[in-house]
């Protein structure tokens, strides 16, 4: 029995539930979002703080936060963010169960990049949860339509790939340069495509080559060079 005579009832249910530690991304992209009442990193660790809550007194597991990352001031258009990092080597130490954001975008920028995350939350049976978009794969209903919309983006990151094949190869059968730097050439600065040879630098390569012939080793070739 409680105080007052209540029973104890509701205490010994929650010591009885499966406990998943969870882990609360927060971003903003700049300093002035930041101090921004709606969408502020406080506003965001509430909201999803909250939803931990709900989630605990609606299922059979306590929802707590174990670890929160706020990202002040970082772009979402790459994963160079020092709490982003701190993110993924929690997830492979095993140490946070649950990973909550309050928008997709918080995360990533585009769905082509959560693709990779999300690989990575599967190898370790991390839930996901982003609020706006209604994801919650410890629900069938949150994990179909988060399914559904990687489909949808690994369809995406697959034309692009196959595009980008296609106009390298047509730029290969034009003659023209596909990236990277060539020794005995440079970029001609009234044709960007176009590579012309470089006088100096040809020397170089017509001794390289003249040496491999008379060497036949590209062994020798170095210390020759040294």
């Amino acid at each position: 029995m409680g105080k007052n005579g209540k029973s104890s009832d509701s205490t010994t249910q929650t010591l009885n539930k499966i406990r998943r530690a969870c882990g609360l991304y927060l971003r903003v992209s700049t300093e002035m979002q930041a101090i921004i009442k709606e969408g502020s990193l406080d506003t965001q660790q509430s909201t999803l703080t909250k939803y931990t809550e709900i989630k605990t007194s609606n299922s059979d597991e306590e929802w707590y936060v174990k670890e929160t990352y706020r990202e002040e001031g970082k772009s979402g258009k790459n994963t160079d963010r020092p709490e982003y990092q701190r993110m993924l080597k929690d997830i492979n130490n095993g140490k946070i169960d649950v990973l909550l954001c309050t928008k997709i975008d918080r995360v990533h920028r585009s769905l082509v990049d959560f693709y990779k995350l999300h690989e990575l939350l599967e190898a370790h049976n991390v839930t996901f949860v982003s609020l706006s978009e209604n994801w919650d794969t410890s629900t069938p209903m949150g994990r179909f339509g988060l399914k559904l919309t990687l489909a949808v983006a690994e369809l995406e990151r697959e034309q692009t790939s196959q595009r980008t094949k296609e106009k390298m190869r047509w730029r290969a059968e034009q003659g023209l340069k596909n990236g990277g730097q060539v020794i005995g050439y440079d970029i001609d600065p009234e044709d960007k495509g176009v590579l012309k040879v470089n006088p100096e630098e040809a020397k170089i390569v017509r001794l390289i080559f003249e040496t491999y012939r008379e060497l036949r080793s590209f062994r020798y070739i170095v210390p020759s060079f040294r």
